[in-house]
């Protein structure tokens, strides 16, 4: 203990004097003068004793006096960051060293066979034993990489390219030569964490439905579970809220196909109560697919993988799914209200009119009963598309024919702009155009409601927070020039986007779990 206190004094002195400009450390030299440095670092991990369990010297050169600039901003600027990278490094290795240290320690107390694996981490790249079962189920090649050190790599994967992010990271973390991540590691590292995530969400999803009584593969209830099940009906206050809305809407349109002609228009609206209804919007986005073999022309011309997200608002708390596909969409979202417990809630979807997608929300909630609505931009620019195509006439006399027929769909009146577009002349049509936007109406006359009502009484009228998921956890890195992916690869980014949208991605990399995560986010009620 006298020897171990009399070294413990004696570095104290030597840092002292170091931090104050004055002597030698260990094995310094007065070679070069006073104006040549260099950093000593002593890391020491002592017990409750005070007695010293890890020691780690590492020295470094630091920069000269001479070298440091504080005569202008600029100069100051690269003064500090000059002194900041050999100290950062030197800290750095020093903590590598202890790193290594402390495992060793603790290994020799806890394990009987133990494997030297490679470890990267906030601290950079080093060794450590690790149990030698554990090791095998590794690669032979494959690193260990703290939970800091994923997260990381998940969040910028899902944001920038493989390409640049060793780049970045090199920077950030002060990299040392030989502990760069190349992209092809990166991008290795991403897929596979991503089928193992995406394997859970299946997984996690399969054993509520069947728990619940719902088939595992695509949501829909069993027999047992839909018999008996009468669709819902909803009683809601607040009528003369709604009449006196639709009145004022109404004042001033002298074609009445243009007002609310039901004033008290109670099936088109839901409760203002927040945890009453779950509002649901579902999008399917496209991402190229990756040729077999690079350098080779396709065959068949291009294709492309589907990702289909699912955006759940309940109140001003929100909830994204991403799959592969739509069966896993529908599979994933109802377990999720049956998790939640949002299942017995009304619940309202408004998706685009794709028929697939309205196919699967009646074999799947049909039994409880739903409402489900056309996203209006939707509807707004097929409208106008049709017009443009459909219709000859000038650009001005095709623009008023939209408005109108728009205006009596923003009114919920599908039947008079069926009426009224049916009464146009048929030397106004294009040939062979004849036909095309009734029948469009026709088969989504049941999903147009009054939207002007809904906007009135602040309810939603688009699909614009899917079309918003679309974006954020797809198209802005996934569909960049030149970009192209394996399903598993676009997935995976996905995939992982959602847990950083849901703040349940620690859960996921410490605990292995996966909670449904509802997080609290505006609602954005767009503008007609």
């Amino acid at each position: 203990m006298n020897k171990e206190r009399t070294n413990t004094n004696r570095d104290n002195k030597v840092n002292e004097e170091v931090e104050n400009g004055r002597g030698q450390a260990d094995g310094a030299t007065a070679k070069g003068g006073e104006d040549t440095l260099k950093i000593v670092n002593i890391m020491r991990v002592v017990d409750g004793c005070g007695n010293i369990v890890s020691e780690v010297r590492t020295e470094r050169k630091f920069i000269d006096f001479d070298e440091m600039d504080l005569s202008s901003i600029e100069g100051a600027s690269r003064t500090v960051s000059r002194m900041a990278d050999p100290l950062i490094r030197a800290s750095r290795e020093a903590s590598k060293g202890t790193m290594e240290n402390m495992t060793s320690k603790a290994s020799k107390k806890k394990l009987k066979e133990v494997a030297l694996r490679k470890v990267q981490s906030e601290l950079g790249t080093f060794t450590i034993p690790v149990d030698l079962q554990a090791s095998r189920t590794l690669k032979p090649k494959e690193h260990i990489r703290s939970t800091w050190m994923e997260k990381t790599l998940l969040y910028l994967s899902t944001v920038d390219t493989y390409r640049v992010i060793p780049k970045v990271l090199e920077e950030l973390m002060f990299t040392d030569e030989g502990e760069a991540i190349s992209p092809s590691t990166l991008q290795g590292f991403l897929v596979s964490r991503g089928k193992g995530l995406y394997t859970k969400m299946k997984g996690d999803a399969m054993r509520t439905l069947e728990a619940a009584g719902y088939d595992p593969d695509d949501g829909s209830p069993l027999p047992q579970t839909a018999e008996g099940c009468v669709p819902r009906e909803w009683d809601l206050e607040g009528k003369e809220e709604i009449i006196s809305a639709a009145e004022g809407y109404n004042k001033g349109k002298k074609d009445t196909r243009e007002r609310i002609k039901d004033l008290g228009r109670m099936a088109d609206v839901e409760s203002r109560d927040p945890d009453s209804s779950v509002k649901i919007t579902i999008d399917g986005v496209l991402i190229l697919k990756q040729k077999e073999h690079r350098g080779t022309p396709r065959k068949g011309g291009r294709a492309y993988h589907e990702i289909v997200n699912v955006h759940i608002r309940h109140g001003e708390y929100v909830h994204a799914i991403p799959a592969k596909c739509l069966d896993d969409a529908m599979a994933m979202l109802t377990s999720d209200l049956v998790r939640s417990g949002l299942m017995d809630r009304r619940l309202v979807f408004i998706t685009d009119g794709q028929r697939s997608i309205a196919t699967a929300i009646e074999r799947n909630f049909g039994h409880i009963g739903y409402d489900h609505y056309i996203d209006w931009y939707h509807l707004r620019d097929t409208v106008y598309d049709a017009v443009r195509s459909d219709f000859v006439g000038t650009k001005d006399e095709k623009e008023g024919l939209a408005r109108k027929i728009c205006s009596m769909l923003w009114a919920g009146n599908p039947d008079d702009a069926l009426e009224y577009i049916t009464g146009i002349p048929d030397e106004k049509y294009r040939k062979g155009y004849m036909g095309r936007l009734t029948t469009y109406i026709e088969n989504k006359k049941d999903k147009i409601p009054c939207f002007a009502l809904r906007k009135l009484l602040g309810l939603h009228t688009s699909s614009n927070e899917v079309e918003m998921t679309n974006d954020e956890f797809v198209s802005t890195r996934e569909k960049g020039k030149g970009m192209s992916w394996s399903h598993y690869g676009g997935l995976a980014i996905a995939a992982f986007k959602s847990l950083f949208y849901n703040e349940t991605i620690d859960e996921y990399i410490e605990k292995g779990s996966l909670p449904v995560g509802f997080v609290r986010r505006e609602a954005h009620i767009a503008a007609a």
